[in-house]
């Protein structure tokens, strides 16, 4: 337990859906990741990402569904698909207030950290992420999400280093 553990906090561990398994072990036993390294971080980090946006879905929708019957205990991942949901709506929250403020720096990947200084949250997995939902959610507010969507930064923000520009020519 205490290894999968250590796997999973890493983004080390195989990711759990079938079909990025899949694209993992393709790109590792062909060689591939001299174009796209770390394919189990990217994969693993984009099923948190999922947890964290939408994970307690999944087992509200076995519930509905009766695919969990009356009086049985939800299992330990439906319980950690739901604790994770929690968490990612507080922080989605959060990067939404940040972003709300009059004073919040332009570039939603930079986060005011007093004295006038910035900090710039590209490498600071997940919380790029989470300013950009923030940012996203007060552009829809605001009605200017036209004006934010960039498919190439949403790709950069989300798959990570392997799309982001520059890497290749490094």
């Amino acid at each position: 337990d205490s290894t999968n553990k250590a796997l999973d906090v890493t983004y080390a561990k195989q990711p759990e859906a079938q079909m990025f398994r899949e694209a993992t072990s393709f790109i590792t036993r062909n060689g591939l990741t001299v174009v796209m390294p770390f394919p189990r971080f990217m994969f693993n980090s984009l099923e948190l990402m999922g947890n964290y946006a939408g994970g307690a879905s999944i087992p509200l929708t076995k519930k509905l569904m009766g695919q969990i019957p009356k009086g049985t205990a939800l299992s330990a991942k439906d319980r950690q698909r739901i604790s994770r949901n929690l968490v990612g709506f507080g922080a989605i929250g959060a990067a939404y207030l940040a972003r709300s403020d009059p004073d919040a720096p332009a570039d939603y990947k930079e986060l005011a950290v007093g004295d006038g200084t910035v900090l710039d949250t590209t490498p600071q997995f997940p919380l790029r992420q989470m300013l950009y939902l923030g940012e996203a959610t007060r552009r829809l507010k605001d009605g200017t999400f036209g004006d934010f969507w960039n498919g190439r930064e949403f790709a950069e923000t989300f798959l990570g280093t392997n799309i982001r520009v520059g890497v290749g020519n490094s």
